[in-house]
């Protein structure tokens, strides 16, 4: 039986995020559009940073997105924290926010 997948929940501190207003609703289009914005305003190298995005609303030319970036060793920091699990294991990386 495969075990559950894991999600890791970093702080706030630890996360950028940026609301912003893209104008595509093309899910690829936003995917790149959202990750170069971050790209651009990483305060690392992009290549020490993950990145996602949420489309919270999406119109006929244009979507509202929530992206964010971490820096990956942060993301480890935590994981070894939580034990160590195999990073295959990971499902996802979410962000306690307001929580």
């Amino acid at each position: 039986m495969k075990p559950e997948p894991l999600t890791l929940v970093l702080p706030t501190s630890e996360l950028l995020f940026r609301a912003v207003r893209v104008p595509s609703a093309d899910p690829g289009e936003i995917a790149v559009i959202a990750r170069n914005l971050m790209e651009s305003e990483a305060p690392l190298d992009p290549s020490e940073m993950v990145f996602s995005h949420e489309i919270l609303q999406r119109g006929e030319s244009d979507s509202l997105v929530l992206a964010a970036a971490a820096p990956i060793s942060a993301v480890e920091a935590l994981r070894e924290k939580a034990g160590g699990p195999d990073p295959a294991r990971i499902g996802r990386v979410d962000a306690a926010a307001l929580a």
